[in-house]
């Protein structure tokens, strides 16, 4: 799927896309330059000039839309990709959305999908069970036979919270010079409860969304300058996870090029095996009243989906099923994958995010006998060899201590052990987001701690990301231009030049990501003691 090839001049790919850059450098200081003296070239066909907003008609399959152009970026938001599932669609594949006559409206947000308990959505958004939807984002003259490099966008949220409403990729789109894709998915027992009556569709709802999406994106996206054929998944945290059934399954096969995984690994345990999935499933469906197997999908989908919502139990996506077959990991490893160029990595201190949920706000007044409790209350028998390796008194305050065991064990190894395997098949790269100013999510700060590159501190600096406590100041806004501009020229040939190079079976570097300047280091399975972690699994 993915094209490496030689330009006919025989120039190497990287040389063509630097000169691409290069133009597109001086055509924005052109246009910087336009709009700040006050003068507007003439537009193009549905243009936009200076701040001004216009309106965008686009034809998809299913009819005419009607987006909003404004400052250098199209904009469609609300697009239905999928029938609405509910009633007799309710824990059903997704299906063809219906088509419209007249020009549909596309300039306001979808309503998110139900909150399944892991997370919620930000700002206030509505939420509803019909929420198939997606958000086009584009440089401001794409048209049709653009062909730009494309970027779809999975937000994570534990499999049961998010929306990709909450992420505005308009800069993100006017920088790269591409088109940004935001996806909506079922979440919690919508989209992942199982139980055996569903068929071959169990428990993966919320994948087939995802997938269903590739779809409507591989038939449509040419309508908004998109290239069908330079498709990059781009996914955070559950959104990552997503994207390595996807990398598995049949059913994307063709239908994206490259992937970025945000905190996220496959070597991260999201999937469940389908004989485990539906016994827990069973056992839910049970406790909501719903115990006859004869008439279970009709009773579960009879119930008030508040308290389908409700029901106890973390649902995540399952594997050993047509849509996935394998689990992710071992489907990897064997080789048995859309083998696509991969850029993956983590943030600095991804576990101050888990020391929120598992301790709560007060984790900053932890002491060391409540730490140490913690600990052999999460490890158990592994307790003694984890307090060894990480005692209270190497921290500043004992919070840290745990907050370095949930990184170092959970995404942050687990992170440098992927890149690892898949370089040994695809090009990898690896980064790690350390910003130490970076701005806390909304709702996660802990007193007396300091929360910075706490996992999904990077999305601020990707998009208008709706969570978020404050703007970013000056200095973090030119890391986050450098980002996006890495995350684009990723998007647009699957390589990264300097100061990136990549995971090789020699070579192992990591670019640390932050405030003032980007560097290359090679020691992060010290740093995060990765060696100590692949003893203990």
């Amino acid at each position: 799927m993915s094209h490496w090839h030689l330009a006919p001049n025989g120039a190497s790919e990287r040389a063509v896309h630097r000169a691409r850059v290069a133009a597109l450098a001086v055509a924005m200081v052109a246009a910087i330059v336009i709009v700040v003296s006050g003068l507007t070239a003439a537009p193009a066909t549905g243009a936009v000039g200076g701040s001004s907003s216009k309106s965008r008609v686009v034809h998809v399959e299913q009819g005419n839309l009607r987006g909003v152009q404004a400052n250098g970026v199209q904009s469609f938001r609300g697009i239905p990709f999928a029938a609405p599932p509910v009633g007799e669609l309710r824990f059903a594949a997704p299906s063809e959305p219906a088509k419209w006559r007249g020009v549909r409206d596309a300039t306001t947000a979808s309503p998110a999908c139900l909150q399944g308990g892991m997370g919620d959505v930000s700002s206030g958004q509505v939420t509803s069970e019909d929420c198939l939807y997606l958000d086009v984002y584009g440089p401001g003259r794409a048209a049709p036979g653009h062909r730009l490099p494309v970027i779809v966008w999975i937000h994570g949220g534990g499999f049961g919270g998010g929306s990709g409403g909450e992420f505005d990729g308009s800069e993100l789109a006017r920088l790269t010079q591409s088109v940004v894709v935001s996806v909506n998915y079922r979440l919690g027992a919508l989209g992942f409860l199982a139980v055996e009556q569903m068929g071959e569709a169990v428990g993966n709802f919320g994948i087939l969304d995802q997938a269903a999406a590739l779809t409507w994106v591989s038939r449509n996206i040419s309508a908004f300058g998109g290239d069908p054929g330079s498709v990059t998944l781009d996914g955070q945290s559950a959104g990552a996870m997503s994207i390595c059934s996807l990398l598995v399954s049949p059913l994307t096969e063709g239908l994206f090029d490259r992937a970025i995984l945000q905190s996220g690994p496959c070597t991260f345990p999201a999937s469940s095996a389908a004989s485990t999935a539906v016994v827990r499933g069973g056992a839910a469906a049970a406790s909501l009243g719903c115990t006859s197997p004869a008439d279970r999908m009709d009773c579960l989908r009879g119930l008030d989906v508040g308290a389908l919502m409700r029901v106890n139990g973390r649902f995540t996506p399952v594997h050993g099923v047509p849509a996935v077959p394998t689990s992710p990991l071992e489907a990897i490893a064997a080789g048995d994958w859309h083998k696509v160029p991969l850029l993956l990595g983590s943030t600095r201190y991804e576990g101050k995010q888990g020391i929120y949920f598992s301790v709560g706000p007060d984790a900053g007044s932890m002491t060391v006998e409540q730490y140490e409790a913690k600990v052999r209350q999460f490890h158990g028998p592994r307790a003694d060899a984890i307090l060894a390796q990480y005692p209270a008194s190497d921290f500043e305050k004992p919070a840290y201590a745990l907050a370095a065991i949930d990184t170092d064990s959970g995404f942050g190894c687990r992170s440098y052990e992927f890149a690892e395997l898949a370089a040994t098949q695809v090009p990898v790269y690896e980064y790690e987001f350390d910003d130490p100013t970076s701005p806390t999510n909304q709702g996660m700060s802990i007193a007396g701690l300091d929360m910075a590159s706490a996992h999904s501190a990077d999305l601020a600096y990707l998009f208008a990301y709706s969570d978020v406590e404050r703007p970013l100041t000056a200095t973090e806004n030119e890391l986050a231009t450098r980002m996006k501009l890495y995350w684009g020229e990723f998007a647009e040939t699957g390589t990264l030049g300097s100061p990136w190079a990549p995971v090789t079976s020699l070579d192992h570097p990591v670019l640390r990501l932050q405030s003032g300047g980007d560097e290359v280091f090679r020691t992060f399975a010290d740093d995060h003691n990765c060696g100590f972690w692949a003893t203990q699994r």
